[in-house]
């Protein structure tokens, strides 16, 4: 007998948050409860959905049954969200995947535990998504492709067959990523780049670089 779609909370208020909300509205699972985000964020919605409460509330959501999505974005960065993924693994929190209506995922795919993959986004045939993911907007994964745990493939970025993307990877709007390529962990490909040969774990490939593998910044 079902009991009707269960709630899920996102965790989250910025310009991503309003992404994911959309991508999510059509999933008949769930419905989304609230946002959580810090106390002194301001705003007392998102989109339409409440901001119920702070990282503290977790554990009585849980308690209540809500599901969890981690609706903060990465770009530099993807400790806030492997911290929150962390936390809330430790606390046995349930976290979805979802697939945007307009999304397409072979049924041979593979994706992670809280993994979401956007609109007109493509994940082929044995691609396997890891762990909180973000596959942002029209991209592309094609067959064979591995995409490791924390990472986040922006707008538009094709990421050819049989690649394997480490830990933590960033890759940028419209980047390419040619076939059988190999990006190490924490690894930063900038918006435009073509990654034509490997990338060493935390090396950074932008648009304006022949194929050196620099290393990026502090952030």
């Amino acid at each position: 007998m079902s009991t009707g779609p269960r709630s899920l909370v996102l965790i989250g208020g910025g310009g991503h948050a309003l992404s994911c909300l959309d991508a999510i509205r059509a999933d008949r699972r769930f419905v989304v409860k609230g946002i959580l985000e810090r106390p002194d964020f301001g705003r007392g919605s998102v989109g339409g959905i409440p901001v119920i409460g702070t990282d503290d509330s977790i554990p009585g959501l849980i308690a209540g049954g809500a599901a969890f999505l981690i609706a903060i974005g990465q770009i530099r960065s993807v400790s806030a969200r492997k911290t929150l993924f962390e936390k809330l693994t430790s606390l046995a929190a349930e976290l979805p995947s979802f697939a945007a209506p307009s999304a397409y995922v072979s049924a041979s795919a593979t994706l992670g535990i809280g993994a979401l993959i956007m609109e007109m986004a493509i994940v082929g045939p044995g691609a396997v998504v890891g762990d909180n993911c973000i596959i942002n907007s029209r991209a592309l994964l094609e067959h064979g492709v591995t995409i490791g745990n924390h990472c986040h493939v922006s707008t538009g970025a094709l990421v050819n067959g049989n690649c394997r993307i480490g830990d933590g990877v960033f890759i940028g709007s419209g980047a390419v990523i040619r076939d059988g390529v190999t990006i190490g962990d924490g690894a930063f490909v900038g918006m435009g780049a073509r990654v034509t040969r490997d990338l060493q774990a935390g090396g950074a490939r932008y648009a304006d670089q022949a194929g050196s593998d620099a290393r990026p910044s502090a952030v």
